[in-house]
């Protein structure tokens, strides 16, 4: 049997940090700290082999999962969604992520080849709470 090892991902104000856990040497090690938005982190969600991170100034950032633990991870895309801060997010699809911002927006926003399209846009909520 194969000893459990995942990664765990912490938003420490600026930097990403990513941690390997070992249930085998019973441990847990960072093995990543990736700084690239320039405000700070507010919120992150994932979805399958894809994470995104909303920061302060209104930047969402789409990370390929299987590259955190490494050095010099960048984003696979960043972009402004929000006028304000990104305080939820929740990625529905691999292709698709719900934002709501300190804007007073929330909105519905499809990616494809490195396309970002806001499918929907509602100024009625600022909070997304979950997967529906």
């Amino acid at each position: 049997m194969q000893p459990l090892k995942s990664f765990l991902v912490f938003i420490t104000a600026f930097v990403i940090r990513v941690f390997r856990c070992s249930e085998e040497e019973k441990s847990v090690k960072i093995v990543n700290s990736i700084s690239h938005h320039r405000n700070c982190i507010l919120t992150v969600s994932s979805f399958g082999k894809l994470a995104v991170s909303g920061s302060s100034d209104g930047e969402i950032a789409l990370w390929g999962a299987d590259n955190l633990p490494l050095n010099g991870t960048t984003p696979l895309h960043s972009f402004k969604v929000h006028q304000g801060g990104v305080t939820s997010l929740v990625m529905t699809t691999e292709t698709e992520f719900i934002s709501g911002g300190d804007d007073g927006t929330f909105q519905v926003t499809n990616f494809t080849d490195g396309r970002f399209q806001a499918i929907f846009v509602s100024q009625l909520a600022t909070q997304i709470t979950g997967k529906f």
